[in-house]
């Protein structure tokens, strides 16, 4: 199980990665975690969270020039990839590869 953030985690099988997302029950406060999509690789899993966070930061706004959501979307990618970092880290991961 890879945690992206609080409300993101990465399951997988032997053939994909299970892309999830926490949601809570109103009325009992029960927490449960819905499959949101499939994933064949690491990567497609990882730019499927990136893309759906830029999405997020962007929803909502009532309008917006190119400039600013060009800007939103770099914001959005230095976000992911010190996120990437933490994950990096936490996994003993270095450029990717696992260390030995």
């Amino acid at each position: 199980m890879i945690y992206l953030d609080k409300d993101t985690r990465l399951d997988n099988d032997e053939r994909c990665y299970i892309y999830q997302t926490r949601h809570v029950k109103k009325e009992s406060k029960e927490e449960y975690w819905v499959n949101e999509c499939y994933p064949s690789t690491l990567e497609s899993a990882l730019m499927t969270y990136r893309d759906r966070m830029s999405r997020k930061r962007s929803a909502g706004s009532e309008g917006q020039t190119v400039a600013e959501y060009i800007k939103q979307l770099q914001e959005a990618d230095t976000a992911f990839i010190k996120k990437l970092r933490i994950i990096f880290e936490k996994y003993n991961v270095e450029g990717g590869k696992p260390c030995s």
